[in-house]
């Protein structure tokens, strides 16, 4: 199992080629250096910047030696040496003066005071601008991704800010300790020693210190003896181990090697790194060789406080084992004379450990990030689930109280904190008195404009009681509701849920780095990769059904690897002798990375060295690549479709179409076959489209991945959550699929709303593989044919605009405007078109169920890259391999009677306002009611459906029936007022058949969003 990423990393220098990056001077060999670790631009990983001991601490402040790497393979006495420079950074020196005790406050390194220069600056905590010549606090920050980048920088805070967040800042010393309050004005002085700590506060509490240490006290006697002992015994121990590891250290690779296999360890299971396998073997001279890993075989080396295994759990994970002390026995020798060179002796020891490192380190790490995730993503963002309190709410906060104290209220409470005012925020948590003190500041003024209430503290108390509502919990809390009253409040609440209800329809990306857009040209089907420079002169050799061209991948949310390696044996276009071998590897969705290019004038030498990069990163033989099987720490091939002659980037222009189709009809397909739409939809999912091109998506990957996702959910279910299967399969799924995550670690999937989050993603990916493949399909065309007119037939439906004074245009209408539902008034309906709408086949499928007396016309609302898929082949049911969570009611197609309701899963948003909703006779029959959530794999004979029942549904007194007998139920909305408390808002209906449905009309609206304040 790997220990997190560390910030910084200390060893002994293995040659004299590295340099100081602090005075640029070498680094002699075996000498102890220590390096901060930053991302290297070139790879997908962390690299070490290298420096002299001295050098090092000039520049950067590790907190405490957990935060090195490698620290507790040190020899003892150079451990001390860097216990020594952080002790001079954190304890404060007293000294005798006469016969005065005084405390010399050091002026701390980290810490600063200033006027400030300019109103640029922004607090750090509450990020609000620090205005010019105000006086503000600073913190050096030297551990920060940015700052091990490009050195230490100053962190700015306000007075007050700096006060609420001395504890978390590690600020222990006085005010008078700040390095620049010596050139504050007098005046300015007395106020920061009245709001932070005084000197005379610190000397008062060392004197009684040194006061108390005058007194005997044989507890603390005996205390001081047991660690003098400890420390003995630990620096005996560091001096054996590295006594053996300069023994190791004469021996040959594969002596090392030997030592292994004649130990009984198998080959697969040796560690790679040869440095872990001399520190291994000198640990087993001393204390004994440790037991092979029950889980899998591998090897038990030391790490931070335990011994952690080095070994694979399967081909997809890391073994996540580890033991405090394994059982050890004697080592075998495999020549008696190294036997004899190393005088070995065995005798039974346990390693002793710095009890500091075990504190720190005690908890498993995977364990308490399974927990933590779970946390944080257990509550779902669908409206009909429960949640918190306040979940899905804003609440700001100002007064006295520590912010993290606060924090932990709020997000108790389902809400999340922000600092910014906006008009989104819910309330301003405050004091009467404190409240009332403040001046009246650009941030107050901005509370009063938007008139968000501000309340006491009493409103965390108060909703948290189950019998209050969130309104009266306000209500009761109130300090200043400004202008408004009651009723204000009550639609203030009502604004801000529907925010929350529909905010997935806002997501705007993973807003992490995208590759820069680059011209792709397609050679006899396969696109050469334009960073090779050479897409205009060369192409993709291929010999016969062999293409040489690959994408690999390589994930591990453990480690934080999201990294790509692609290659391509290019052929120049003009010369065939002349070969190319282009290599490129990074990190998945970032500029980080490197390229290679490789020149050939001989075919065998360039398909030797393309198959042996191959096995080296796959551990696969390349001729046995249609066979391949995944091997630990290996890339894993992105399954790439070949088999299209052209890229399929059409862009049908309406107006320049020839079709006799009618213009709503063809503004439509226009739409349908939007190849941008669908790339958008992709990216929306943060999926990444250049390792997976869109039209080069395998269904049968997709649907493994979908059988990766179902395994990773019954995972879920376990108690305890076996760890090793759950990192294997979060591997499996983002290898299966590439994601873009940016820098961000790939998570764990840990809860069920990311299964569904995923789920839904993967149901998209499977419309959008049907309606490329259907995009792509040029089967049985000419050339003469308009591409509108071809691309209508593959939908193989007859789609008929219908006049606004038409009958079926004024019923649905009306439908519409009646059963918009309250809480989805973020947005209003507007039609652009209604399409009748006949399915080859549907009508004659759906016949057996045209008798059922209880046939209703009901909404169902879908992406609109969805509708190819559902237009040419139906609405369909989940398929087998998709995990249960997500269904409330099982896998089924899900129909609503609030148009709303449907439209929210149209997923539009300002910039993209167009949708699609599709109305369908469903043969309801005698359906199974529920209010709460029911997993329905099979419907018992007496029933054909289930009815989730809402808190809200159409009047059914105004439900209109059609002269075939279709109940079409558009009546206004109205409350269920025997189930207010139904897990659900609205009705929902679901089929477990598919024949029992019948699409009759195709709705295109445009989503008409408000300015909500």
């Amino acid at each position: 199992m790997e220990t997190p990423n560390l910030p910084y990393l200390a060893e002994y220098s293995k040659s004299g080629r590295a340099g100081c990056k602090q005075c640029k001077k070498g680094i002699d060999k075996d000498t102890l250096r220590l390096a901060v670790m930053v991302q290297s631009p070139f790879f997908d990983g962390l690299a070490p910047k290298w420096h002299h001991f001295d050098c090092f601490f000039v520049r950067y402040h590790p907190r405490n030696v957990g935060e090195i790497k490698n620290y507790e393979m040190l020899k003892y006495d150079d451990q001390k040496k860097i216990d020594e420079m952080l002790m001079k950074k954190q304890v404060p020196e007293t000294q005798k003066n006469n016969r005065k005790r005084k405390v010399k406050v050091n002026t701390s390194q980290d810490f600063f005071v200033e006027y400030s220069k300019s109103n640029r600056a922004a607090c750090i905590s509450c990020t609000e601008k620090i205005e010019k010549d105000e006086i503000r606090i600073g913190k050096l920050d030297d551990d920060s991704d940015e700052a091990r980048r490009i050195g230490p920088f100053k962190r700015w805070f306000h007075v007050d800010c700096f006060q609420n967040n001395c504890d978390d800042l590690g600020f222990i010393s006085s005010v008078e300790s700040l390095n620049g309050f010596d050139a504050l004005k007098s005046a300015d002085k007395k106020k920061l020693q009245k709001k932070i700590l005084s000197s005379s506060k610190i000397v008062k509490s060392q004197t009684k210190v040194e006061e108390d240490e005058k007194q005997p006290k044989v507890e603390e006697n005996c205390v001081k003896k047991e660690s003098n002992k400890e420390e003995k015994a630990l620096k005996k121990q560091s001096d054996l181990i590295h006594r053996n590891l300069e023994m190791v250290k004469s021996l040959a690779k594969n002596q090392i090697y030997s030592f292994f296999i004649e130990n009984g360890v198998e080959e697969k299971n040796i560690p790679d790194d040869f440095s872990c396998r001399k520190e291994f073997l000198a640990d087993a001279l001393v204390f004994g060789w440790p037991r092979s890993c029950d889980k899998c075989g591998g090897c038990f080396i030391f790490n931070v406080w335990r011994y952690v295994c080095s070994g694979n759990y399967d081909e997809w994970t890391r073994c996540t084992n580890e033991m405090e002390n394994p059982p050890r026995s004697k080592v075998k020798f495999f020549d008696d004379k190294i036997r004899d060179k190393f005088k070995y002796k065995f005798i039974k020891r346990q390693r002793l450990v710095n009890e500091m490192f075990k504190s720190k380190y005690q908890k498993n790490l995977l364990e308490k990030q399974i927990k933590q995730s779970q946390i944080k993503n257990e509550p779902s963002d669908n409206d009909e689930q429960e949640k918190g309190v306040l979940s899905g709410y804003i609440i700001t906060y100002l007064g006295k109280e520590k912010l993290v104290s606060v924090k932990n209220k709020i997000e108790k409470l389902g809400a999340k904190y922000r600092n910014e005012i906006n008009p989104t925020i819910l309330c301003v948590v405050s004091s009467e008195n404190h409240w009332h003190s403040l001046k009246k500041t650009k941030k107050i003024k901005t509370i009063e404009e938007m008139n968000i209430p501000v309340v006491s503290e009493d409103f965390f108390t108060n909703v948290s009681n189950p019998t209050i509502s969130v309104q009266k919990a306000l209500l009761d809390s109130k300090i200043t509701f400004w202008d408004l009253d009651e009723d204000e409040i009550t639609k203030r609440l009502e604004k801000l849920n529907s925010v929350s209800n529909i905010k997935s329809a806002f997501k705007s990306g993973s807003g992490k780095s995208q590759s820069k857009s680059q011209k792709v040209v397609i050679k006899d089907g396969i696109a050469v990769y334009p960073e090779s420079e050479l897409q205009d002169s060369a192409h993709v050799y291929k010999k016969g059904n062999d293409i040489y061209s690959v994408v690999l991948n390589l994930v591990d949310v453990n480690t934080n690897k999201n990294s790509y390696y692609k290659m391509q044996l290019l052929q120049n276009d003009k010369n065939d002798h002349l070969f190319f071998l282009f290599k490129s590897w990074g990190r998945i969705g970032t500029e980080i990375g490197n390229t290679k290019l490789e020149n050939y004038y001989n075919l065998g030498e360039a398909t030797d060295a393309f198959k042996r990069s191959y096995f080296e990163r796959t551990s696969n033989h390349w001729s046995n690549r249609h066979n391949f099987v995944k091997h630990p720490n290996s890339y894993y091939p992105v399954d790439i479709d070949y088999n299209d002659t052209k890229e399929t980037s059409q862009v049908i222009k309406v107006e320049e179409s020839k079709s006799l189709l009618p213009l709503q009809v063809k503004e439509l397909i226009a739409l349908l076959f939007d190849i941008q739409n669908m790339k958008r939809t992709m990216m929306e999912f943060e999926l990444d489209l250049e390792k997976m091109p869109l039209g080069k998506l395998s269904k049968k990957r997709i649907l493994e991945a979908c059988e990766t996702l179902k395994y990773i959910s019954d995972l879920l279910e376990r108690k305890p959550i076996p760890q090793n299967e759950l990192v294997g399969a979060c591997n499996k799924f983002y290898s299966l699929v590439p994601h873009n995550f940016g820098m961000e670690k790939p998570p764990l999937i840990t809860s069920s709303n990311m299964i569904s989050t995923k789920n839904e993603m993967l149901e998209s990916l499977l419309e959008i593989e049907l309606a490329y493949e259907i995009i792509s399909n040029n089967e049985n065309s000419n050339t003469t044919e308009d591409a509108l007119d071809f691309n209508y037939r593959k939908l193989k439906s007859e789609i008929i605009p219908i006049s606004r004074n038409d009958d079926d245009y004024k019923l649905i209408e009306k439908y519409i405007q009646n059963t918009h539902a309250k809480t989805h008034n973020v947005y209003t309906l507007e039609i652009i078109n209604i399409f009748r709408l006949n399915r080859e086949g549907e009508a004659e499928r759906f016949a057996k169920f045209a008798d059922n007396p209880n046939r209703m016309l009901l909404w169902h609302g879908s992406r609109l890259t969805n509708f190819v898929g559902i237009i040419s082949q139906g609405l369909r049911i989940a398929p087998k391999e998709a995990p249960a969570t997500g269904y409330m009611f099982g896998k089924g197609v899900y129909f609503a009677d609030s148009v709303s309701k449907s439209a929210n899963y149209c997923y539009t948003s300002y910039d993209n306002s167009i949708g699609l909703l599709a109305l369908s006779e469903v043969a309801i029959g005698n359906s199974k009611e529920l209010i709460n959530a029911e997993y329905v794999d099979k419907l018992p004979k007496k029933y054909q459906s289930v009815k989730g029942i809402g808190q809200s549904y159409p009047n059914p007194e105004e439900m209109v029936i059609t002269a075939d007998g279709v109940k079409v139920p558009l009546g206004k909305m109205i409350n269920n007022t025997n189930l207010m408390r139904a897990s659900l808002l609205y009705n929902e209906y679901i089929v477990y058949n598919e024949e029992q449905i019948k699409m009759k009309y195709l709705i295109q609206v445009r989503f008409n969003y408000k300015n909500l304040f």
